[in-house]
């Protein structure tokens, strides 16, 4: 009989290859923001300052500090429990996820099957996402495959920073300061940062992201829990979409949940080879959005995706 988690995924091959355990949360990582409830549900909304506060002169040094542990993240792989809602409808999946920071994404489900129903591959801006059974395959860019196969507005690079709770981007940067402990980093035109001083070991952490959707009224927040103390990578991240007003908005609220995590593993070429199926019947990225299974597609009945 096989492990309910059996299949053949690149991901988890590298997970048994490697031989590495599931990493302790307890023992590794800092309780520096909201704990899990006891039901295991989404966890609280981290309370960010609002008002301008006050200008800070040198906003460099904040903003690497925060990055000092977690810019070392170049590659991460881990099964990703998630759970919450999409369109106001429940949504869960569990699947693979492996990045790096040369902007390449591998996505696809767990399965007991001998195959995934779906694999998604982005690199360098671009994505091939297969669909098993029968046999189909779509092109398009990263940030439109990864939303249409999750709903999810992110690109390859946005999915990085998420999952690595550390994002790599560019830009002016101003900061403001509320009090001794919280900054406010307005970084280029589309993304803020929010840190926060962690007393052990009294260090700038970062603890939410709100970036806008380029050409879109459209942004998202994530928010990071449960940071590992060697690499500060997080256990969990809460992605929400947010209203003009910056109220939590309904198209999505999920919170992911990483396990199985390895840091800089080392994965061989064809992880993030395109995924070409034997016999190509091709379908355009809007066709994807309609097909079966999505992993967050919203479901409006009881039965939730597996």
């Amino acid at each position: 009989m096989k492990h309910p988690h059996a299949c053949s995924s690149l991901l988890a091959g590298a997970l048994v290859v490697l031989g590495l355990a599931d990493l302790s949360a307890a023992a590794q990582s800092q309780a520096t923001n909201v704990p899990r409830r006891a039901n295991d549900g989404p966890p609280d909304r981290i309370v960010l300052p609002v008002g301008l506060g006050t200008l800070v002169d040198d906003a460099g040094v904040p903003y690497f500090e925060a990055r000092r542990d977690c810019q070392h993240v170049l590659s991460l792989t881990a099964q990703m429990a998630v759970r919450g809602s999409v369109g106001g409808a429940p949504a869960r999946a569990t699947l693979w996820a492996g990045t790096t920071a040369i902007d390449t994404v591998r996505l696809e489900p767990v399965s007991p099957m001998s195959r995934p129903d779906f694999v998604l591959v982005a690199k360098e801006g671009n994505a091939t996402v297969r669909l098993q059974g029968p046999d189909r395959f779509t092109r398009g860019t990263a940030h439109d495959s990864i939303e249409a196969v999750t709903n999810l507005p992110l690109s390859g690079a946005e999915l990085q920073g998420v999952l690595t709770g550390c994002p790599r981007i560019s830009g002016n940067l101003q900061a403001w300061a509320f009090g001794r402990a919280q900054i406010r980093l307005i970084v280029g035109e589309r993304d803020e940062l929010h840190l926060r001083r962690i007393p052990l070991p009294n260090t700038w952490q970062l603890v939410a992201w709100i970036h806008t959707v380029p050409g879109r009224e459209l942004r998202w927040r994530a928010e990071f829990y449960e940071r590992l103390a060697r690499n500060g990578v997080p256990r969990r991240i809460r992605l929400t979409s947010l209203e003009w007003n910056g109220e939590m908005g309904r198209a999505f609220d999920v919170t992911l949940s990483l396990s199985r995590l390895q840091i800089n593993p080392l994965l061989a070429p064809e992880t993030f080879a395109t995924p070409e199926p034997a016999s190509p019947l091709a379908m355009t990225v809007d066709e994807l959005r309609g097909s079966r299974p999505l992993m967050l597609r919203p479901h409006t009945k009881g039965r939730l995706s597996p």
